[in-house]
This record gives structure tokens, C-alpha cells and sequence, in this order.
């Protein structure tokens, strides 16, 4: 049979109806390996007459590859998606192959003039995930560090956690995950009342451009009682200001905004990159890294793939 095919992993649209109709039940380990259905559409029926093909018979199923499976599963029951990370995300001739229908890790990334410290309390809220927290300044000097010197230290640490790694950013840190989204290739973008890009809040080109650092505090106003504040980027600042562009999203994502920044930083970024919403009324900017509520959200959207089917 010849045709064009079309592959639909698990948890995406239509995936459900199409597994219902195969009787996987009786099949060994598929609930564990199942992870695509491919439909194809049969342009073309070829036969022949057969003469030269040997007879066989059918003996029965090899014991190996359910021996393999039942020991991957044996002391954890996502080992079989790791693997699929690890080793069957592309095919060997570089395309893309399986997207894992759960991400193995959570990279957290923090706003200006804060650090990884604002995302303490959120492993919890994720405990079949390596959850990481990334400082943006290491390493860099404050003053000269740019929005893409941010952007490659997300990269970076994405690239040395399991795969696939959804990433999180909150306000500055949102932008940032945006702008590296493209070369970390991660499971799934959330975006927490991020700064918009350019294609949202306008371009400026002629927002002067310096180097320097400034008291968050002083320009943002006083961080919660206990939550410590460090300098931060002039020039990473007055880039956001001049705008900084990103069309689109490789990936499934999520916008999540409360009260404070609803508008520009809430429904106009979902609507530009077709993001699920969720809105928390009542919740202030900082409220969406410190209310329990956010990240069990978040936990959601990140697990609705896998339990969709």
C-alpha cells in the first residue's frame, strides 16, 4: 500500500477516537509504549503474484523486547518516555521523530532584578519532574549583560537537564524564554505574565541603548517582605524597551496572568502565539510565582497530553 501519512501523537486532537479503534488491550506494554498512530491515505494498491515467496509459518512472539520493557518499568514507570527523549526524538537521519508526551524536566526562569530563589517552593508541585532553577546572571557581568547573553545561559541549562524540558518564565524571564525557545527546542513554553515581545508592545528604535545596571526597587517598586532584590541590567533593559521580536513558538504553550497585567502581557500574548490561558483574578504579578494555585496549573497543562488518552 502506497500513500501520504499523518502522525498523531498522544494527547493530540483525535488521538482517542482513532486508539479506540484498536483492541490495545490485548496488546502487551501498549499502554506503556503507545505514543503515535499514523493514518495513512492509500493512494495506491500494489500486488503480485507471490510465486517466489517462501512459505512460512508462524511460530509465535519473541520474549525479548517484553522482557526489555518489563525491566525499563520495573523501578520507574516513566522510563520508557525517557528513553523515547533520550533516544527516538529524531530519526537518524536528523527529522523529527516522537514528541514525548510528558517532559522530564521544568526549567524555571526568574525576572529582572530577582533570582532562582523566587522558584524555591515549586518542586514540590512537580515531583516526577527534574525541576531547575536557572540564575541568569552567572557568570555574566551585570552591567554589560544583555537579553541575549540571558537567553543563551536558558539554553545552556536547558541542554544539561533530561529531556524533553518544558521551559517557565516569569515577567523579564518570560521574554527570555521566548527568545530562546527556537534553540533549546523545549517540550512546552508557560509563560507567567511575561514581557511582551516587539510584535505586541511596538518596536522603538530609537530608545537610547547603554550599558549600566540599576536598583530593581527603585524602578519597579519594593519586592515582597523576605524576597531579595540584586541589581540588574540596564542595557537587557533598554533592549526590552526598543523591543525585541518573536514571531512565533515551536512548540504547545501556556499564558498564565492575573490582575496586574491581564491585557498586554495576558490574552494579547496568547492570542499571538495561540497559547492556552489560564487567568487567576485576584493574583498580582508576584503572586503568580508564590500562590500554590499557579503551579498546580501549571503541573495540569504540563500532564494533559498524558492523560487526555
Amino acid at each position: 500500500m502506497h500513500g501520504r501519512g499523518d502522525v498523531v501523537h498522544i494527547g493530540e486532537c483525535g488521538f482517542a477516537e482513532l486508539e479506540a479503534e484498536f483492541d490495545f488491550d490485548q496488546v502487551p506494554a501498549a499502554v506503556e509504549g503507545t505514543g503515535a498512530i499514523v493514518v495513512v491515505d492509500v493512494e495506491r494498491v500494489a500486488d503480485s503474484c507471490g510465486y517466489g515467496v517462501p512459505l512460512m509459518r508462524y511460530e509465535g512472539e519473541r520474549p525479548q523486547q517484553l522482557a526489555w520493557i518489563e525491566s525499563k518499568l520495573r523501578d520507574d514507570p516513566e522510563a520508557l518516555m525517557h528513553y523515547v527523549a533520550e533516544r527516538n526524538e529524531f530519526s537518524v537521519d536528523g527529522l523529527p521523530a516522537f514528541a514525548p508526551s510528558r517532559p522530564a524536566s521544568l526549567l524555571l526562569v526568574h525576572g529582572a532584578g530577582s533570582g532562582p530563589w523566587v522558584f524555591d517552593d515549586w518542586p514540590d508541585a512537580f515531583p516526577s519532574m527534574r525541576v531547575a532553577a536557572v540564575d541568569l546572571q552567572d557568570g555574566l557581568e551585570v552591567g554589560t549583560a544583555s537579553m541575549a547573553d540571558y537567553a543563551e545561559r536558558v539554553v545552556f541549562a536547558a541542554g544539561r537537564l533530561p529531556q524533553p524540558v518544558s521551559l517557565c518564565g516569569w515577567s523579564m524571564g518570560g521574554l527570555v524564554v521566548l527568545q530562546a525557545a527556537a534553540r533549546a527546542r523545549p517540550h512546552s513554553v508557560i509563560l507567567l505574565e511575561a514581557s511582551p515581545p516587539g510584535e505586541i508592545q511596538g518596536f522603538d528604535p530609537d530608545a537610547a541603548i547603554g550599558e549600566g545596571s540599576f536598583d530593581p526597587e527603585a524602578v519597579y517598586g519594593s519586592f515582597p517582605a523576605g524576597v531579595p532584590s540584586r541589581p540588574e541590567s540596564s542595557l537587557a533593559r533598554a533592549e526590552r524597551k526598543r523591543g525585541i521580536s518573536v514571531p512565533s513558538l515551536p512548540c504547545r504553550s501556556l499564558v498564565v496572568y492575573g490582575d496586574e497585567f491581564r491585557d498586554e502581557r495576558g490574552t494579547a500574548i496568547a492570542a499571538l502565539y495561540g497559547s492556552e490561558e489560564r487567568d487567576f483574578p485576584g493574583l498580582d504579578h508576584w503572586d503568580l510565582v508564590r500562590d500554590r494555585r499557579v503551579r498546580e496549573a501549571i503541573a495540569d497543562f504540563i500532564s494533559e497530553r498524558a492523560r487526555s488518552r
